[in-house]
C-alpha cells in the first residue's frame, strides 16, 4: 500500500504543477519530507495524509484505493476476456490504456501474469520473459501479499496455457485450459477455452480425439438458449481441419460450406483465413495444386495474428514445393526462419530449408540440416513432421531410380505410422 500511497502523492504534486519546495511551503512541511514521502523514503504519518487531504481536496480513500478497486477488477477481465477470445488489438488498447498504478498486489499479479500471456500469444517471447524477470518472480516471492482470488487463479491459467502452446508444450496447456473450462462459471468462456484445449490436441495430432471434442462442443452450442455464431464458426472451422487429416475430405468440404455461410450471414471475417487454409488442403489433397495455392495465398491476406500468419506461411511452402516452385519456396523459408519461432517451428523451417537443397542436388548439405530436424521430431513424437520428412526423402530417391534407399524411408514412415495408430482411441470409443 505504501508505493501506492507514494505515487498517489506524486501524482497529485505533478496535476497541480507544483515544485517539491513550493508544496512543502503551501503544505506546512519541510521539502525534504515530501521528497522521501515521494520516493519512499519513510511511510507518512496518518496527519501528514490528512494535511494532504484538506489540501487536494481529496478522502482518506483515495490513499488507500478502494474508490478504484472495482474499476482496476473490471479492467483486468476485460483483459483477460479478450486474450481468451483472442482479440489482440483490443488486448493491447486496454493494457496500454490502464492505470499507472494498482491498488493492491493481489491486482498487480493478474496484472503482470496477464501481460506476459498477452505476449505469449503475440509471440514476443522476449517481452514476456522480461516482464517474468521483473515483475512476476518479485510478486511471487511473497505469496502472502496477494489472495488466490478467482481472478489471480484464471489469470495464472490463461499465462501458464499461452507460455506452454508458445513452447509447444501442448498437453501441459491442454490440462490448463481444461482446468480454466472447469473454474469460469460464464458458459461463453467455457466453450472458448473447450476450443483453445481442441487446438492443442490438434497441435498434438490426435486428429480422433479433436473430431470427437468439437462435435461435442457444436452440440452445446446448438442447444444453448443464447446463440454465438463466432464460436460455432471456431468449432467448424477445427472440425473440418481435423476431417482433412483423417482424409475424410468429401464430410470436410460440408463442413467447409457450412462455415463460409455462417462468415458470410454474421460477417465472421477473421475466421476467413481458416476457411481458405481448410480448402487449400481438400484442393491439394485432390491434386488441384493451383486451386491450393490460390486458397493459401488468400489466407496469407487474411492472417490476422502471427500464429496463422505463420500457419499460412507453411501451407504456402508445401504448396510450392509440390508444384517445384522452389525459388519461390526458398524466399517464403527465409521470411519464416525471419519469424520469432520456437523450437519445434524452428526445425520445421530447417527441414523446408534441408528439402530445398535436396532438389538442388545438394544432398550431403541437406542431410546435415535434416539430420537435427529429424531427430527433434522423433524424440518428441511430432510424427506428422517426421512422416512428411520420409516421404519427401522417398519421393526425392525414387525420382533419381535409387530404388533401394526410396524403401528404406517408406519403410520407415510406415513404422512410425503403425506406432501412431496403436497409440490411437478407437473412433468408436
Amino acid at each position: 500500500m505504501t508505493k501506492l500511497i507514494n505515487k498517489r502523492m506524486t501524482m497529485l504534486r505533478l496535476r497541480e504543477g507544483f515544485t517539491q519546495e513550493l508544496l512543502a511551503k503551501k503544505i506546512g512541511l519541510s521539502r525534504s519530507h515530501i521528497a522521501n514521502f515521494e520516493r519512499g523514503g519513510y511511510n507518512p504519518s496518518p496527519v501528514a495524509i490528512q494535511d494532504y487531504c484538506r489540501f487536494f481536496q481529496v478522502s482518506v480513500d483515495y490513499f488507500e484505493g478502494s474508490h478504484l478497486s472495482s474499476n482496476v477488477e473490471n479492467q483486468l477481465e476485460v483483459v483477460m476476456r479478450n486474450l481468451l477470445y483472442e482479440e489482440f488489438p483490443e488486448c493491447e488498447q486496454t493494457l496500454s490504456n490502464f492505470p499507472d498504478f494498482l491498488v493492491n498486489t493481489s491486482q498487480e499479479y493478474a496484472f503482470y501474469l496477464l501481460k506476459s500471456a498477452y505476449h505469449y500469444a503475440k509471440r514476443e517471447a522476449e517481452e514476456a520473459q522480461k516482464i517474468e524477470g521483473s515483475h512476476l518472480n518479485l510478486i511471487e516471492a511473497k505469496p502472502h501479499f496477494f489472495q488466490h482470488t478467482i481472478l489471480i487463479k484464471k489469470s495464472l491459467l490463461i499465462y501458464q496455457a499461452e507460455k506452454n502452446y508458445y513452447e509447444s508444450n501442448f498437453n501441459k496447456s491442454i490440462v490448463q485450459w481444461d482446468a480454466f473450462s472447469l473454474i469460469t462459471v460464464e458458459n461463453d468462456e467455457k466453450n472458448r477455452a473447450k476450443l483453445r484445449s481442441i487446438a492443442c490436441h490438434f497441435r498434438n495430432q490426435d486428429y480422433v480425439k479433436v473430431y470427437g471434442l468439437t462435435k461435442q462442443v457444436i452440440t452445446d452450442l446448438g442447444n444453448s438458449e443464447i446463440k454465438n455464431p463466432t464460436l460455432l464458426a471456431k468449432a467448424y472451422a477445427i472440425q473440418s481441419a481435423a476431417y482433412g487429416q483423417l482424409q475424410m475430405f468429401s464430410e470436410g468440404l460440408a463442413i467447409l460450406d457450412k462455415l463460409e455461410r455462417l462468415i458470410d450471414e454474421h460477417r465472421i471475417d477473421h475466421e476467413k483465413i481458416v476457411l481458405y487454409i481448410n480448402r487449400g488442403i481438400a484442393y491439394s489433397v485432390s491434386n488441384q495444386l493451383s486451386n491450393a495455392l490460390i486458397n493459401y495465398q488468400k489466407a496469407l491476406d487474411h492472417a490476422n495474428t502471427p500464429e496463422r500468419y505463420l500457419t499460412a506461411l507453411i501451407s504456402n511452402i508445401n504448396c510450392l514445393i509440390k508444384l517445384r516452385q522452389y525459388n519461390i519456396a526458398n524466399d517464403y523459408v527465409a521470411e519464416m526462419q525471419s519469424l520469432d519461432l520456437n523450437k519445434r517451428e524452428k526445425m520445421i523451417a530447417l527441414s523446408y530449408k534441408a528439402e530445398l537443397l535436396l532438389y538442388e542436388g545438394k544432398e550431403k548439405e541437406s542431410w546435415k540440416l535434416q539430420k537435427p530436424a529429424l531427430d527433434y521430431f522423433l524424440e518428441n513424437n511430432l510424427t506428422h513432421n517426421a512422416s512428411y520428412i520420409y516421404t519427401q526423402l522417398a519421393n526425392y530417391y525414387l525420382e533419381k531410380k535409387a530404388y533401394k534407399k526410396a524403401a528404406v524411408y517408406l519403410e520407415r514412415k510406415e513404422e512410425i505410422q503403425r506406432a501412431k495408430n496403436k497409440a490411437l482411441p478407437s473412433p468408436n470409443a
